[in-house]
C-alpha cells in the first residue's frame, strides 16, 4: 500500500508540471552604425527574454513555466548556422532551469551572424519526457 501511495504522489507531481512555449520565435537586429545583438534567454523565473540592444536579455516575450517549479525542468539547446558567442550557455547537454540560460550573437561592422537555435524542455536531467520545443531564428548584422 505504501508503494501505491508513492506511485500516486509521483504521478500527481508529474501532472503538476507544465511547460508551454510558442513553437517558433525570432530575434533579429540589423544595424547601420552600431553593434547588432540577437540574444535569447530562458530565465529561471519562468520567462523567455530577448534582446537586440545588448547581450543581456531583458524584454519578456512569453512565460515558459505554466505550472510546477523551475527545479523540475532542464533545457537542451542546439544550433545550426554560425557558432554562438562566447558567453552563451552550453549546447548539446541538459542544463537545469534553476539558473538563467542564454544564447546569442553580437555582430560588429560588416558582419552577419545567423542561425537556428532549437531549445528542448525536459522533466529530467537525462531520459525523462520532452515537455516542449521552441525553434528560434537568431540574426545579428551590422552593415
Amino acid at each position: 500500500m505504501l508503494q501505491h501511495l508513492f506511485a500516486i504522489l509521483g504521478d500527481e507531481a508529474a501532472a503538476s508540471l507544465s511547460v508551454i512555449v510558442a513553437p517558433t520565435a525570432s530575434v533579429t537586429d540589423y544595424e547601420f552604425s552600431s553593434t547588432a545583438y540577437a540574444w535569447y534567454q530562458v530565465d529561471s523565473d519562468g520567462d523567455i527574454k530577448t534582446s537586440t540592444t545588448s547581450a543581456s536579455p531583458t524584454v519578456v516575450q512569453e512565460t515558459w513555466l505554466d505550472a510546477g517549479l523551475n527545479s523540475q525542468v532542464w533545457v537542451e539547446a542546439s544550433i545550426s548556422g554560425t557558432a554562438l558567442e562566447a558567453g552563451s550557455s552550453a549546447t548539446g547537454s541538459r542544463l537545469a532551469c534553476t539558473s538563467d540560460r542564454k544564447w546569442g550573437y553580437t555582430a560588429g561592422p560588416g558582419v552577419l551572424k545567423a542561425g537556428t537555435l532549437t531549445v528542448n524542455f525536459y522533466d529530467a536531467s537525462s531520459g525523462g519526457n520532452l515537455l516542449d520545443t521552441q525553434t528560434v531564428s537568431l540574426s545579428a548584422e551590422q552593415n
